[in-house]
């Protein structure tokens, strides 16, 4: 994981038809914005429903080579949000950046390192619902504008297309068994059990 200047953010983001707006936010070129549509959906209030909620969420959008995490300046963090905020992405010890706002990670052929790195985001998506904060998620297969806000406690799917069924399908599936974690986590899981 890396932190990124919005110049360099935009840079990547770039290949995917979006930039970092003026508020900080992820937002797709001018000319892209009028084909976007999305779902708006209040995150459970019960940690372990917002728990299990997270994970499927952060599955939605595509796998790639990376994913860029956005916090936008309406996120304000006391310091005992920040500390685990902190921790979770620097662990304890390591000097941290003052207020990163834009979080690059990468992805590569190690599988293991990969998976890890999806649960790490799973639980950024957790942190800042429980926390009500405002964020962005984006992939860098996110060609159809999959992209995944997080404001006040509430997810926002959008995409430029038919891409938002899949999203639709996700919360079915959550909302018939909202204490079951998705299929990948539960891979991860049974991949740990065997090893």
């Amino acid at each position: 994981m890396e932190c990124l200047t919005i110049q360099d953010a935009n840079k990547y983001l770039a290949e995917i038809g979006m930039e970092v707006g003026n508020w900080n936010q992820l937002t797709d070129f001018a000319n892209l914005q009028t084909q976007s549509a999305s779902i708006k959906y209040q995150a459970p209030q019960k940690s372990i429903e917002l728990f299990c909620f997270s994970r499927h969420v952060a599955g939605w959008l595509p796998r790639g080579d990376w994913k860029i995490f956005q916090i936008d300046n309406s996120t304000s963090l006391d310091l005992d949000q920040r500390s685990m905020f902190n921790r979770l992405l620097f662990g304890s010890g390591t000097p941290t950046p003052s207020d990163p706002k834009t979080l690059l990670f990468r992805f590569a052929s190690d599988r293991t390192t990969n998976r890890n790195t999806e649960l790490l985001i799973a639980n950024l998506v957790y942190l800042f619902l429980l926390f009500e904060c405002h964020a962005y998620i984006v992939s860098s297969n996110s060609h159809a504008g999959q992209r995944l806000g997080i404001q006040d406690g509430f997810v926002y799917f959008s995409a430029r297309n038919e891409y938002l069924s899949g999203a639709k399908i996700l919360l079915r599936i959550f909302e018939r068994d909202p204490l079951m974690s998705p299929d990948w986590v539960r891979e991860i899981i049974a991949e740990g059990q065997q090893t």
